[in-house]
């Protein structure tokens, strides 16, 4: 779902970003202050969290974070260049650019909530940590070794069906070491 931030919203928000924050560089300052006053740059700036994820975007951060003071990314160039970035910005009006500000409390600010759009460069899983992927994983692995089962029960089936003994003995045999991967699965889970 895209979620339309107008002008005056993005205005309002970089007016009291400005007045209640200090940024690292100087120039960030003066790359807010330019969307300020250029209103076909402002509307297509995109308030995002990740911009290293994103085709073309800025990172600016202010005193008391860890974050660089001021990172642009554009397609695999990235530079640290406040007055690279500020001249992209200018020179590229039409195009998305899509901003990320770090500062104290910024995922608890109302004020940065009611502009912030979603990053739709961030990778699916991006949120999904080692312990979540290891539970997928075993889920799967589950899921893949009840479907084993089954299928050894119908070949069972068939077996006995077809009067073959031999046949029934070697899938009777693999039905029940599936049954003890399967046990051993859950007592992991």
């Amino acid at each position: 779902m895209e979620v339309s931030v107008s002008l005056t919203e993005k205005k309002r928000f970089l007016r009291w970003f400005l007045k209640s924050h200090k940024l690292k560089k100087r120039e960030g300052r003066w790359i807010l202050n330019y969307l300020l006053g250029e209103d076909r740059a402002l509307k297509n700036v995109k308030f995002i969290e990740h911009a290293e994820f994103c085709p073309r975007g800025l990172y600016l951060s202010c005193h008391g974070t860890k974050g660089a003071p001021l990172t642009f990314f554009k397609g695999k160039i990235r530079t640290t260049d406040g007055d690279k970035s500020f001249h992209d910005l200018r020179m590229n009006l039409a195009d998305p650019i899509y901003l990320e500000l770090d500062y104290k409390e910024s995922q608890r600010c109302s004020r940065l909530a009611l502009v912030k759009e979603e990053n739709p460069y961030l990778p699916e899983d991006y949120y999904v940590n080692e312990e979540e992927k290891g539970k997928a994983s075993q889920w799967l692995d589950l899921q893949l070794l009840i479907q084993q089962k089954e299928q050894l029960s119908i070949q069972i089936d068939q077996a006995i069906d077809n009067r073959d003994e031999t046949r029934f003995r070697e899938l009777s045999t693999q039905y029940v070491e599936v049954e003890k991967r399967i046990k051993n699965q859950e007592a992991l889970g």
